[in-house]
């Protein structure tokens, strides 16, 4: 004597045809957000590296991105910081003995103080400033974990998009 072993498969059948409806449009709307999604993620990380100081408290908040963009299959943006001397700071540079006017404020602890009508100043040495490294190393940190969190932010939308679709029909 046999026995039968019966598949109701009309639940794989519905998920399948759910599965269907993610067009294109979907998946890429779908990456779309992630990718911006991971992005702003990653501007919050640099502007927490980014120093703050009397001359580049405005360093922080000049962080920026671009929307993403698709470009053959991937996606892409470009974090970037408005201010001429982000450069400078992320890299590091050369500074130049030169002239540089104000005075020490014994109120402020003896800080020097730049004031461009100031009589006297100091003489900066000539000597390498070492970069911070605050995109950098955000990106660098944040490279190996990028298939993770992708991959985490797409189940969590496909479980959404399924439970709507659950809804309807």
């Amino acid at each position: 004597m046999a026995n039968e072993l019966i598949f109701d498969c009309k639940q794989l059948d519905n998920f399948s045809e759910r599965l269907q409806k993610l067009s294109d449009e979907t998946i890429d709307a779908m990456l779309y957000q992630v990718t911006n999604e991971l992005t702003s993620s990653i501007q919050g990380l640099v502007m927490k590296r980014t120093p703050m100081g009397e001359n580049t408290t405005h360093l922080r908040h000049s962080w920026r991105y671009d929307e993403p963009k698709k470009i053959g299959n991937t996606w892409t943006t470009t974090i970037y910081n408005t201010l001429p001397y982000a450069l400078w700071v992320e890299m590091g540079h050369m500074q130049h003995k030169r002239f540089v006017p104000g005075y020490f404020d014994p109120k402020k602890g003896g800080k020097f103080i730049y004031d461009p009508h100031a009589q006297g100043g100091i003489t900066l040495k000539e000597k390498w400033v070492e970069g911070k490294f605050m995109l950098s190393t955000t990106i660098n940190e944040v490279t190996p974990k990028v298939d993770k969190i992708v991959k985490a932010f797409l189940e969590r939308l496909l479980k959404q998009f399924l439970s709507k679709q659950n809804k309807i029909s």
